[in-house]
């Protein structure tokens, strides 16, 4: 394993050995509808013909972090896409575009202090992983047991320092920390619409309140859409949204899905102090010709018509969502479903929250559905009538099976029809 989050019902048994169209193959031989996308890094189906010549082109020339005329494209390309930006920086992941975002933010400030939210995730940095919400401690995040701060490795004032914690869409929380603290805000770091934090979207005007604090107090916004940068649509979330903030963050499906790479966009005069070597920012694969290649193709494809659309991936999550929604109405299922037509969650009802979860992870994977951690859904282009249809079908079965007992003790193990 390269990742090891706590995962309620986490199949480790499970290891992928090839992949077709909308399809994995285990090397134990089972076949399974690939829902868990990389993550929601996957744009294209598992043999995509044109996103793949385009890759090994771009993997012809290796000058890692030397500027080219493909990077340069790209970034061009970006600043087409979110207009209200002016310049572009790469990383290789989402965790390093934070850590260049946050240290962007407090040279332009002069500040330190931080504001996020409760179960927004921005990476595996030691002062930004975890953390819960408490009355006792806000703003100061607490620590309880399953949380990844109680794991060893990472100094514990990291967490707190400089580092607060709200709860998303209190308002309240909100005001009253900028009343504080206010003047001494580097920034607020959030996901516009936290699909890592249960696919919650903003309440009306809980975005827009931010904005104006950050405002009066020459606090850096900045909109995490790691994962609906490209996913929720051309422009990312905030296209559909009056706010915009100050520093924008995209990553996971910029690169197509099999090509890592982030990337931080803001106003030429925050980036100016890269320029000027007041902030520094490293890395040796930043901007490579491969990670140009796949983010101009990626794009490409998405918004020419046809199969490999943006049109095709949102239709395939909005179809299986309509399908889901019925049954869920029709027959009383135990679960709801909240989020974007290409990110969303199946929740079951009900407590104890982690079990349940565990448990209808574990039905999903015996229907050979695998989705992402826990139980969300990422559709991908290209996926064909027959693909959501048997998606939906096998869905359906997993959470009629949850619904009959959702408090059943289950073994874990992973087995899925063929």
């Amino acid at each position: 394993m390269n990742y090891n989050f706590r995962i309620p019902g986490h199949e480790h048994d499970l290891v992928v050995a090839g992949g077709e169209g909308a399809w994995i193959t285990t090397t134990s031989g089972l076949r399974m509808l690939d829902f868990f996308s990389a993550f929601g890094a996957r744009a294209f189906p598992h043999g995509c013909r044109p996103y793949e010549v385009a890759v090994a082109t771009g993997a012809r020339v290796m000058s890692g972090s030397l500027p080219s005329a493909a990077i340069e494209h790209a970034a061009a390309t970006l600043i087409r896409l979110f207009p209200h930006h002016s310049t572009v920086r790469f990383c290789t992941s989402g965790t390093e575009a934070v850590q260049l975002a946050i240290r962007l933010a407090r040279a332009a400030t002069g500040r330190t202090r931080i504001m996020r939210f409760n179960e927004h995730y921005h990476g595996h940095l030691d002062a930004l992983l975890g953390g819960t919400y408490s009355p006792s401690t806000y703003p100061d995040p607490a620590v309880l047991p399953d949380d990844p701060r109680a794991t060893e490795g990472s100094p514990p004032e990291q967490v707190t320092t400089q580092n607060y914690l709200a709860r998303w869409n209190n308002i309240d929380d909100v005001d009253s920390f900028f009343r504080a603290y206010g003047d001494s805000v580097a920034a607020v770091l959030l996901e516009p619409y936290p699909i890592n934090a249960g696919a919650v979207a903003p309440a009306p005007g809980f975005l827009e309140r931010i904005r104006q604090h950050c405002n009066r107090h020459n606090a850096v916004l900045i909109f995490d859409e790691i994962i609906t940068g490209i996913r929720a649509g051309f422009g990312g979330w905030q296209a559909t949204s009056s706010v915009r903030p100050d520093i924008t963050l995209l990553g996971k499906m910029l690169g197509g899905g099999a090509v890592p790479v982030s990337a931080v966009l803001t106003s030429d005069a925050i980036f100016r102090l890269c320029a000027d070597h007041r902030v520094v920012h490293g890395g040796t694969l930043n901007g490579s010709p491969l990670a140009a290649a796949a983010i101009t193709r990626t794009i490409e494809l998405l918004q020419a018509p046809g199969a490999l659309s943006m049109d095709s991936l949102h239709r395939a999550g909005k179809d299986l969502l309509t399908s889901i929604h019925n049954h869920i109405q029709r027959e009383d299922l135990k679960v709801i479903v909240t989020g974007l037509p290409a990110a969303f969650w199946i929740k079951p009802i009900g407590r104890p929250i982690s079990a349940r979860t565990a448990l209808l992870r574990r039905h999903l994977l015996a229907a050979g559905v695998l989705p992402a951690a826990p139980t969300r859904i990422y559709t991908t282009a290209g996926m064909t009538e027959n693909d959501i249809a048997e998606g939906a079908q096998r869905i359906l079965t997993a959470l009629r099976a949850f619904s009959q007992n959702p408090y059943a003790e289950t073994s874990g193990g992973t087995r899925a029809r063929t």
